[in-house]
């Protein structure tokens, strides 16, 4: 994981231009720095066969040709938008990347520490398993796209270069090849960085109930044992407060970093589902159309179930308090637990540029 973190960590730096790497300082600078690479990289191509016919190709290679055509448009721009939105907020990302990667050397209080031990050791391996899943899903849909090249005539038409040039059907090849190497290496980021931020949160979450599962034990029969079973309990208040508070205030950077994300990618996959129906009663082959169809309904759903997850694991933590029994505490530990009691009583969650609630119900609507 610590190799995984470095590269999580040299994506962030690439896509937000640190100004080591390019030695720009000037905030304004790197935006057109960024806007320029963006739109050599990715549109050119497909916007000029957008608005241009191939007079060699069929009616139909046409209309395949402008469909696809719209397809890597709308690609194009969902990586060019996510990627400005790193831009712009990649300080928060350095942060939440920092805070997973302290994790798996932090000391924890001794009452919790091997519940979040064993809750860190959970997210690591889904993390491990949650990265191999995307990979592979993204590397089929290139590989696809790429095939899909070959077989059947190249989408993009390159300006300023005529058509009769010996080497014409060679560079279109190589620049759609390598245009979509470059989008889908950069949609593997995007999307993994959120999903692995939010299962962590969702681990310490796990390990917040398993502590105020702890304080509603049996307490002891005798005067003294149940002294020492209160202090016990005094201590491990404080210490499920703590974690609480951490585990808010990521929750809360987490919701308000990946919020915009969410919002590009609903519509994003929303434009895909809508020019795959239309797509589908005009053309005979629809491999790569198919291929987008199936990448923004594992996007979409992936999110949303880490919505929903997010959602029910903050309201459960708010019901094991109410279950707690804190009139058996004393003052000072019944204050602390009115404070953890009143800040789990928020309604925390994913939500699609702050308003749109990302939960398995959005996911039905969508599709």
């Amino acid at each position: 994981m610590e190799k995984l973190w470095d590269i999580f960590k040299f994506f962030v730096k690439i896509v937000s231009l640190n100004p080591k790497i390019l030695r720009i300082k000037r905030f304004f600078n790197r935006i057109l720095v960024f806007v320029f690479l963006s739109l050599i990289l990715s549109l050119p191509c497909p916007s000029v066969s957008l608005f241009n016919t191939n007079e060699n190709f069929s009616i139909e290679e046409n209309m395949r040709m402008k469909i696809i055509a719209e397809l890597y448009i709308i690609v194009g721009g969902h990586v060019i938008l996510k990627g400005f939105f790193f831009f712009i907020y990649c300080d928060e990302f350095y942060y939440l990347l920092y805070w997973m990667k302290s994790l798996q050397d932090r000391e924890f209080d001794a009452l919790l520490q091997d519940h979040v031990k064993k809750y860190i050791c959970m997210a690591t391996v889904y993390s491990q398993k949650l990265l191999r899943y995307i990979v592979l899903l993204y590397s089929f849909a290139g590989l696809s796209i790429t095939m899909d090249c070959l077989i059947y005539n190249p989408i993009d038409i390159i300006p300023f270069i005529p058509m009769t040039n010996p080497f014409y059907s060679v560079y279109s090849y190589f620049i759609q090849i390598v245009c979509t190497i470059f989008v889908v290496s950069l949609m593997i980021f995007y999307d993994i960085l959120p999903l692995l931020t939010g299962l962590h949160i969702v681990c310490m979450s796990f390990a917040i109930r398993d502590g105020i599962k702890d304080l509603n034990s049996v307490r002891e029969t005798t005067e003294t044992e149940e002294e020492v079973s209160k202090a016990k309990d005094s201590k491990l208040l404080k210490a499920i407060t703590v974690v609480h508070c951490e585990f808010l205030i990521q929750l809360d950077r987490f919701c308000n970093s990946f919020s915009m994300l969410a919002l590009i990618q609903l519509t994003s996959s929303f434009l895909i589902l809508l020019l795959f129906f239309y797509g589908s009663d005009e053309l005979s082959n629809t491999l790569i159309l198919k291929v987008a169809f199936v990448i923004a309904v594992c996007e979409i759903f992936l999110i949303c179930l880490l919505g929903q997850i997010v959602e029910m694991k903050t309201e459960d933590i708010y019901n094991d308090f109410c279950q707690t029994n804190w009139y058996e505490m004393s003052i000072a530990d019944q204050k602390h637990f009115l404070l953890c009691l009143q800040m789990a009583q928020r309604n925390y969650g994913l939500r699609a540029g702050g308003i749109y609630n990302i939960d398995l119900n959005m996911f039905l609507q969508v599709f």
